[in-house]
């Protein structure tokens, strides 16, 4: 805690590097500057480290009081675990150079940036995020990629039927209606939810093994009181179908 922060030095809490290219790289760590005055011309890194595997982003928060802070996923161009997320009202939130940040509880920042080469995953569908402005850059994303019901489950889960030794397997449904296996021996899952207040999940595909259905995709829930810009990705798509005849989940 400092009233005026200023210099064009380094603040960092990085990860440390795995051994010999077989250890995993540490994650980064926390770093929370709240000031009275926030002249910094410096990097403030909290990398993952590398290895094997690099460790997932830390977090940078410098806030000075009265405004909005800074807090920043940032992973040094690197691809690592995703990095959980915590509501922080009073602060933008920016995620670049290979961060992923994970979304599993309801949160409100002030403005988003989604860089390029950096993600931010929604891994439970019944949270909203809560902003003020949001901006998606190309090569960058919101994703809930088959992060809805499991295989076989959901409101308009896909179906299967036992033939000649292998299960055929139906796709799900959810706006549209799964379709119908070969030979129209599963039938496709039904639609459910509502076209202007969607509130639920992709639902999943037919399965029984070695059939494997596809993972429905989840919802992404957004509250912007402004403008929303998406020139990157934003993506609830549901899952392929896999095995013998797995159904795919719907979006």
């Amino acid at each position: 805690t400092v009233g005026t922060l200023s210099g064009s030095g380094s603040i960092m809490a990085n990860g440390g590097n795995g051994a010999d290219s077989v250890g995993g790289g540490g994650g980064g760590g926390i770093i929370y500057i709240p000031c009275n005055n926030n002249f910094f011309a410096g990097n403030a890194s909290a990398y993952g480290g590398g290895g094997a595997n690099w460790g997932g982003a830390g977090t940078v928060l410098i806030k000075p009081y009265g405004q909005n802070g800074q807090l920043i996923l940032d992973n040094g161009g690197h691809a690592g675990p995703s990095t959980p997320l915590q509501s922080a009202s009073s602060a933008d939130l920016t995620l670049r150079n290979g961060a992923i940040g994970l979304i599993s509880g309801p949160l409100t920042f002030g403005n988003l940036l989604v860089s390029s080469n950096a993600w931010l995953l929604m891994s439970n569908y019944s949270y909203t995020v809560t902003l003020s402005s949001a901006t998606i850059q190309a090569g960058g994303g919101i994703l809930a990629d088959g992060a809805g019901y499991a295989a076989g489950q959901g409101s308009g889960m896909g179906q299967y039927y036992y033939n000649n030794s292998t299960y055929t397997c139906s796709g799900a449904g959810h706006g549209g209606y799964g379709a119908n296996s070969t030979g129209n021996l599963a039938a496709g899952g039904t639609v459910y939810d509502s076209i202007t207040s969607p509130a639920n999940p992709g639902s999943g595909g037919g399965s029984y093994s070695p059939s494997l259905g596809g993972a429905g995709g989840g919802a992404i829930r957004l509250s912007v009181s402004g403008t929303l810009q998406v020139a990157g990705l934003i993506s609830a798509n549901g899952g392929n179908g896999s095995g013998t005849g797995g159904g795919g989940g719907s979006g």
